[in-house]
């Protein structure tokens, strides 16, 4: 994807564009390992950390579907989602919860279970950033 200028944080770009709905959401969930685990060093973290964050918009995309559906199905009239679409995408929302997970596994492995810095560890951070 030559041509494209790097992602904020050092992401890997796996979507073919970030500034979808599905970019958004991966935003969102890279920022949130970020505040998690801190900074990725290496660039196979950060890979992991975008395989992580691609699974979380998998599996948001897949419950807003779902949710989506099931709403049309219970309150529309007319042409609605019949019961084997609203199941084949509850099963696509358990299979992208079950890959969303097992990525979140793989990197909590790699990282290691950190904890949340105390306050005096974010001021020193927040210092060293405006520095």
């Amino acid at each position: 994807m030559g041509g494209k200028r790097r992602l904020v944080g050092g992401a890997v770009r796996l979507l073919s564009t970030h500034r979808s709905t599905e970019g958004v959401a991966f935003r969102r969930c890279y920022a949130a390992l970020v505040e998690r685990y801190g900074q990725f060093g290496t660039q196979l973290l950060k890979l992991e950390a975008s395989r992580v964050a691609v699974a979380w918009a998998n599996l948001e995309d897949a419950t807003k579907a779902l949710s989506e559906a099931r709403r049309r199905r219970a309150k529309e009239r007319g042409r609605r989602p019949g019961s084997r679409e609203v199941e084949r995408l509850a099963r696509r929302q358990g299979l992208a919860d079950g890959s969303y997970q097992l990525a979140l596994g793989r990197i909590e492995a790699m990282v290691g279970s950190v904890q949340k810095p105390d306050l005096a560890l974010r001021v020193l951070w927040a210092q060293e950033r405006k520095t």
